[in-house]
């Protein structure tokens, strides 16, 4: 991310200074240029004793034996051209060291800060990691006691669900931290076949909801790709299907060509998105104020944003199309 930034910086810094230099190089060119013709015509007129001022306006015509000095003249608005040519080429390649140079510098405090926010969040992650997973052990091995009234039952359950959300949070992190600088290796693989392994994965949402997933995939289908990213994309997506799916409703895993291009397309019939929230929802720890939210807790925004951080990673973009009430279809192109 980073190089390209530094990249762009660089290019800007130069192009600035060239259009700087080119300006400038055009005006001496010009002012130059012109001062040499007078300088000829001046010459010719006070070797054939014009007045002074008349040789201020006045341009006689050139006799036949002054032309080898027009031709001197425009040899020397052509050396001119060439040298100034040379020097703006040499400021381009000084600029574009400096400007390099310069741009690493000019980054160099964000990335060092983007470092260290990273770390603190991979390292918070982690270290939550242990305390939750002795907690939820904890509520769980007191949930089996059958002689604990049914009122504390309750509370106990509703702590354990909260403690599975924190756990959740606690990997999607760990997850996020670690796709900013996981380096993806593509492979060909059978696309089915690795859609199916994920739906496999997420059986229990699908069945606690009783869900209809429908994969309209060629069995035969090969795509180059890193497979461990793409499923983790196809999980996220999937399961944000599933998560805003009415129950009994229907999910759509569809692949087909488009302009070339392999298009993947995950289809439900849920509550939709609203058309305000769109251009955000691959935001980090965003989340629509509406009932899509509402109706589950355990999301933290954080989801969508990974998928999108692994598909950039792998230069693919993942796109949405929503409407409120009647259900979303989030696009990828391979």
């Amino acid at each position: 991310m980073f190089k390209k930034a530094r990249l762009k910086l660089t290019f800007w810094y130069i192009g600035i200074l060239l259009l700087v230099s080119g300006l400038f190089s055009g005006l001496v060119y010009q002012r130059v240029s012109l001062d040499i013709e007078r300088g000829f015509h001046r010459g010719m007129m006070h070797m054939r004793n014009f007045p002074a001022d008349i040789q201020q306006n006045y341009r006689p015509p050139i006799p036949l034996e002054d032309q080898l000095f027009l031709q001197d003249i425009r040899l020397a608005k052509k050396n001119l051209f060439y040298s100034l040519l040379i020097i703006n080429g040499i400021i381009v390649l000084i600029s574009g060291v400096g400007s390099y140079y310069l741009a690493g510098k000019t980054l160099e405090p964000i990335q060092i800060t983007l470092k260290k926010q990273k770390r603190f969040v991979a390292d918070a992650a982690h270290e939550l990691k242990t305390p939750i997973t002795a907690l939820r052990t904890s509520l769980e091995v007191n949930l089996l006691d059958k002689k604990i009234p049914d009122k504390f039952r309750k509370i106990l359950q509703e702590n354990l669900d909260d403690v599975k959300n924190l756990q959740n949070l606690s990997v999607q992190l760990l997850q996020l931290a670690k796709s900013d600088n996981y380096f993806y290796k593509k492979q060909k693989f059978k696309l089915k076949s690795a859609v199916k392994e994920v739906v496999r994965k997420l059986q229990p949402l699908i069945k606690a909801k009783k869900l209809d997933i429908e994969i309209s995939i060629p069995s035969q289908k090969i795509i180059n790709f890193d497979k461990q990213g793409f499923q983790q994309i196809m999980t996220i997506l999937i399961d944000n299907a599933i998560k805003f799916s009415h129950n009994q409703g229907k999910i759509k895993i569809i692949s087909k060509l488009h302009k070339g291009k392999t298009q993947i397309i995950v289809q439900d019939y849920g509550i939709g998105i609203a058309k305000k929230d769109l251009p955000f929802i691959f935001d980090r720890f965003y989340q629509a104020q509406t009932s899509r939210t509402k109706s589950q807790q355990s999301s933290f925004g954080l989801g969508l944003s990974l998928a999108q951080n692994i598909a950039k990673k792998n230069h693919i973009q993942i796109y949405v199309e929503s409407q409120k009430g009647k259900g979303s279809s989030f696009f990828m192109y391979l």
